[in-house]
């Protein structure tokens, strides 16, 4: 029970000790099909200050550009896939640090002062990963809370929707933010940890269940196998270099969004 309770102040407590510098970093917002997830976001992240904002859209059917403009945030259009979007994003962003958030996530209040102080606690790090907390609990998302947590930690591999804040030059230095449809948030990943620590801070944003949530037991535990199959094929055809990784999540992200299709609601 301590453990569950008490699991981000452990896990934090094992990471080394290195890592970044301070600055308001760009957002970076891959999307398709939003709905008003997208307008809640924007709306929570302006409250905390002006950030530039950028919505990368892969082709959503809705039309949210005058809305967006009116905010304040600038919408670029990108070939679709997370990996695509995300770079486009980064290539039209300012700030030497960039944030990316998925639609559905919501940051906790207080949450540029926790990664300013990270970023003075840590100045050599490559990125900062923030926690994750699902708006709709249980102990089928309470596990994939604690198994995300223990990956970040232990392999210094993150998950896109723990909201990772990655510096530039470091990106620059790695071979920019890798333009690929799935799987990119495991690149990234292991791409920065060559060039910097790669730190968890916890301070959890809220994520949304939704996902999680459809079919019930069964629809959950095909979405973990789903994963687990996707990641484990990555890291296989990783061994045989990036360009073989790439052409390979290609063909993971149509098997994906095919699943997806029929059994999970699309975000």
């Amino acid at each position: 029970a301590w453990l569950l309770q008490n699991r981000v102040g452990f896990f934090r407590s094992l990471v080394d000790d290195s890592a970044t510098g301070r600055t308001f970093p760009s957002v970076v917002v891959p999307i398709l099909n939003p709905g008003r997830a997208l307008t809640l976001l924007v709306a929570e992240l302006k409250a905390t200050g002006d950030l530039e904002i950028i919505v990368a859209d892969g082709g959503s059917d809705e039309d949210f550009s005058g809305e967006m403009e009116k905010a304040g945030v600038h919408v670029i259009h990108a070939p679709r896939g997370r990996g695509n979007q995300i770079a486009a994003g980064i290539a039209a962003a300012t700030s030497p640090w960039i944030l990316i958030a998925h639609a559905d996530i919501r940051p906790r209040a207080g949450w540029l002062d926790d990664l300013a102080d990270a970023m003075e606690r840590y100045p050599d790090a490559s990125m900062f990963v923030f926690g994750q907390r699902f708006d709709h609990g249980g102990i089928g998302t309470l596990l994939i809370e604690i198994l995300n947590e223990m990956r970040a930690v232990f392999t210094r591999i993150s998950f896109g929707d723990q909201t990772m804040v990655v510096r530039r030059s470091a990106l620059d230095v790695s071979g920019g933010f890798p333009c690929q449809p799935l799987m990119e948030d495991v690149e990234v990943c292991l791409r920065l940890t060559r060039h910097g620590p790669t730190i968890y801070i916890g301070k959890e944003w809220l994520v949304s269940a939704r996902k999680w949530n459809v079919g019930g037991w069964a629809g959950f535990m095909s979405r973990v196998w789903l994963i687990v199959r996707l990641v484990a094929s990555y890291r296989l055809a990783r061994l045989r270099g990036p360009a073989y990784a790439a052409a390979v999540s290609e063909k993971m992200y149509r098997r994906y969004y095919a699943c997806r299709t029929t059994r999970f609601p699309r975000t």
